[in-house]
């Protein structure tokens, strides 16, 4: 799971290096694909506020939400409970 979702919930600039699990936020993040660009983004993310709208970045992660969690898994133990061993 990507690392970063208390950020992006605060509306944060987040930089990130390029991984499996932040390609559904790209639009939310900036993906440096070099150290230097990393380098470089972190430098310039307090000045340009980071690559997306606040609200944006909350809605990436609102499915993120413990209780949203926690309401998919009691979701889940009850499909499995119905279901015929």
């Amino acid at each position: 799971s990507m690392s970063n979702p208390p950020s992006l919930a605060l509306g944060l600039p987040v930089v990130t290096t390029c991984y499996p699990e932040v390609q559904g936020f790209r639009h939310v993040v900036s993906v440096a694909s070099s150290p230097d660009e990393f380098f470089e983004m972190v430098r310039g993310a307090p000045l340009d506020g980071g690559s997306a709208d606040p609200k944006q970045q909350q809605l990436a992660v609102l499915d993120a939400r413990w209780d949203r969690i926690a309401a998919r898994l009691v979701e889940i133990g009850d499909a499995a409970s119905r279901e015929p061993s």
